[in-house]
């Protein structure tokens, strides 16, 4: 083991504790601070998007592909509002902190 692989790995593991802490952090103030949605403006809107009608245009307009695009983007955006949001960038979080925990083990060991 050199002289610079124990720096490293503590720089990763500092690093990696970071970036958990805040982005943990900033989740649990996303989530405290997330508005609920507003039930009169959103209720229509979902509505009208459910109603049969709006699936048959869609559906008549661009086929099967169109209703499985729509749908998919509808709940990728859901992912980025509200307490949605706070859980995305929890989940996120974690991923990046052990995917960096694990490089920093890496580093330590001995590369031969």
């Amino acid at each position: 083991m050199t002289s610079d692989q124990p720096r490293v790995q503590i720089r990763l593991y500092l690093l990696a504790a970071f970036i958990l802490v805040a982005g943990l952090g900033s989740a649990i103030a996303i989530y405290v601070n997330a508005a609920e949605p507003a039930d009169s403006d959103s209720n229509m809107v979902y509505d009208y998007q459910h109603s049969k009608k709006f699936r048959h245009e869609m559906e008549r307009m661009g086929g099967k592909l169109n209703m499985v695009l729509s749908e998919t983007v509808q709940e990728f955006e859901e992912l980025f509002q509200g307490r949605n949001l706070a859980y995305t960038v929890a989940s996120s979080t974690i991923v990046i902190s052990l995917g960096i925990f694990y490089a920093a083990g890496l580093a330590g060991k001995k590369i031969e």
